[in-house]
């Protein structure tokens, strides 16, 4: 029997869907889906994201505003695939991402919070990893309409590893900054493919994201973005 995990959009009230395949009469296959709660430590595999389609990139751009009135509701699992490649997901035979990075060291982490938790997205892997259960929305920033986005989207500055993390604190912090600003155009281009809203912002309440998001005394928020209907 293969178990697959789907969606991180159908995340609604804290439950997600597993799909089983199981033999049917004469050997077919069938699909049955079974309620399971999110815990910490989950992972959502997300379908693989296309590389052709959309609107185009001028297309994209000519549409691509903020918003702030969201309607509610959630997006579905082929729709975070999309969303979360273009944010940062891997394009390449040798692993590296949609976006530029400084000496490749990928100092960029990309967390989803939306109605079922908190997610970090696994480029690699192309998954989401589950940080926490519960509703966080309204964490992620101080303006009311958080709460109503699909999802909101937390952009953390890593330090590298190794040396690399002893060194000067201004180059690292620079250099994730810029990949989370090529990582928000890229979602917000592929929202106005998917016609969806967004809007990038820069207040929080910090501590209070930071324990949600559990990082570690040297990682940095260094902005949040806003998608959905």
């Amino acid at each position: 029997m293969e178990h697959k995990w789907l969606g991180a959009g159908l995340l609604a009230m804290g439950v997600v869907g597993l799909c089983t395949l199981v033999a049917g009469p004469g050997g077919a296959e069938r699909t049955v889906t079974a309620a399971v709660t999110v815990a910490a430590g989950d992972v959502v595999e997300l379908p693989e994201a296309p590389r052709g389609g959309g609107m185009g990139v001028y297309g994209a751009l000519g549409m691509r505003a903020s918003a702030r009135d969201f309607a509610g509701g959630a997006i579905g699992p082929e729709t975070w695939s999309r969303l979360l490649w273009a944010a940062c997901g891997v394009n390449r035979t040798d692993g590296r991402w949609t976006i530029p990075t400084a000496l490749n060291r990928r100092d960029l982490r990309v967390y989803v919070l939306d109605a079922a938790g908190v997610w970090r997205y696994d480029p690699e892997a192309h998954a989401l990893v589950c940080r926490a259960a519960g509703d966080w929305r309204a964490v992620s920033g101080a303006q009311p309409y958080v709460a109503e986005a699909a999802a909101n989207l937390v952009y953390v500055a890593v330090p590298p590893e190794g040396k690399g993390r002893r060194g000067a604190r201004e180059a690292w912090v620079r250099c994730a900054a810029f990949e989370a600003g090529c990582a928000a155009q890229g979602v917000a281009l592929a929202c106005a493919s998917e016609g969806l809203k967004n809007v990038v912002r820069g207040s929080y309440p910090e501590a209070e994201l930071r324990a949600v998001l559990g990082l570690a005394e040297d990682e940095i928020i260094l902005m949040a973005q806003s998608v959905g209907p």
